[in-house]
């Protein structure tokens, strides 16, 4: 009597009906360097300001770095520690050298980290992205993965690397879904760090 794998093993397969989920693994694979610790490389090499700002307010688990876990960091953001660091800029009302502008600084340096983890980390992750070496079928002298274009791909991936290396139709690997929910995440945050822009009242 046949094994229940072997009954599984001869039986017709038809592709059409397969769904692949594809994670960063698959471009890991094909030597494109993706992982977030790629792109923490990038943003240090590229806007240290950036990098440093990301590093100072994302705080990361102990023994981890905060790159190679950005999106899980970025939901929590210290603004406690923001509004601390801003508060360097606040006079007391009360003081003799007390002006206006002192309050203007406050909101200034603020808005400075709001924007660079939001806007400037954007920018800098789809110029990254630009920047990732996709092989073609023609350039990628690795071992290719047995794949079906008749298949539906669910990819989590920012690449064409299905499209490219693999002659996936595109009505059969849709775009991440999740792309736009991170920019709309990003305008949260800087709607969220926005709103602690009023100087704390101090005496």
């Amino acid at each position: 009597m046949q094994s229940q794998a072997s009954l599984f093993d001869d039986a017709p397969i038809n592709h059409s009906r397969c769904l692949y989920i594809v994670g960063n693994g698959f471009d890991l694979h094909h030597r494109i360097p993706s992982s977030y610790s790629h792109f923490g490389a990038y943003v240090r090499a590229t806007d240290a300001r950036l990098a440093d700002i990301a590093e100072d307010f994302l705080p990361a688990p102990v023994g981890e770095t905060l790159w190679s876990r950005l999106e899980e960091n970025l939901a929590w953001l210290d603004t406690d520690q923001i509004v601390d660091q801003a508060s360097i800029f606040l006079n007391s009302p009360g003081a003799d050298d007390w002006s206006d502008a002192d309050n203007h600084a406050y909101q200034y340096e603020v808005e400075q980290i709001a924007t660079a983890l939001s806007s400037r980390l954007k920018a800098s992750f789809h110029a990254w992205l630009r920047t990732l070496p996709i092989p073609s079928v023609g350039s990628w002298t690795g071992p290719r993965l047995r794949l079906y274009t008749t298949a539906r791909y669910l990819s989590f991936n920012y690449t064409s690397t299905l499209t490219r290396l693999y002659d996936v139709p595109e009505d059969r690997n849709p775009p991440y879904p999740r792309a736009h929910d991170r920019s709309r995440r990003r305008r949260n945050l800087r709607a969220c760090a926005r709103a602690r822009t009023s100087p704390p009242i101090r005496s």
